[in-house]
């Protein structure tokens, strides 16, 4: 079962590519994490997201989601540590969300943003790979989740330990599929709302994106992914 709701999230990302803080973490620069980008909502920062491609960014779904959601109103500064200056802005012209996408549980929190122009890779500017399908991280794996949340906005990454699906499940209630990958649960270390989006990741390659932050964890309660493997 769980091999074939995977399959469903690697196809979506595939085929576009074909056609707030983080609590308890530690100062980071975008030579750190070159591969981590600004979403911009009207000019606001909204999330972070993750080069995948040239010009292809992958995010949350609950971030380019709602009204006015159009791809005009999006922008994407990649290679800087701050959200509103240094390194290159541009422009989004198309919004792929994954179409079972859930805005009430969060299931299937998956987008991919399309770049009206193609960016240039250097020292603060780099694409990175998704974990290869089916290869989730093992419990207890650490992993490090990166962005820059609602506090300051100074980056920041925090090292993780993935948590076991059904031990997380229990602690929501439930309300975990297996869309979802779990990972933290110290309280006041983890992921904060304006995180969504950025990246997740174990051995220098793509696991999840930022879905459920439990507002910095201040309840330690497993911050929640959106499982890329």
């Amino acid at each position: 079962m769980r091999a074939t709701v995977l399959l469903s999230l690697v196809p979506f990302i595939q085929g576009v590519l074909c056609a707030t803080d983080v609590s308890g973490g530690s100062p980071a620069t975008i030579n750190d994490l070159p591969y981590l980008v600004s979403v911009l909502r009207s000019g606001s920062p909204t999330c972070g997201g993750v080069l995948i491609a040239n010009n292809r960014v992958l995010t949350s779904a609950q971030c380019v989601y709602g009204a006015e959601a159009s791809p005009s109103s999006f922008s994407v500064r990649t290679g800087s540590s701050q959200t509103l200056s240094g390194g290159s802005a541009f422009t989004v012209s198309k919004i792929a969300r994954h179409s079972q996408f859930n805005p009430t549980t969060y299931d299937y929190d998956v987008a991919v943003l399309t770049l009206i122009t193609s960016i240039t890779p250097g020292p603060t500017v780099a694409l990175i790979d998704l974990v290869p399908s089916g290869q989730e991280p093992a419990v207890e794996t650490e992993c490090v989740a990166s962005g820059w949340g609602d506090l300051e906005r100074q980056l920041q990454s925090v090292t993780l330990p993935i948590v076991d699906r059904d031990t997380c499940d229990q602690a929501y209630g439930g309300r975990i599929t297996d869309r979802m990958i779990c990972a933290g649960g110290e309280a006041g270390k983890g992921t904060c709302p304006g995180d969504r989006g950025g990246p997740l990741t174990c051995g220098g390659q793509i696991a999840g994106i930022i879905s459920q932050t439990n507002g910095c964890d201040l309840l330690g309660l497993p911050d929640v992914f959106t499982d890329v493997a």
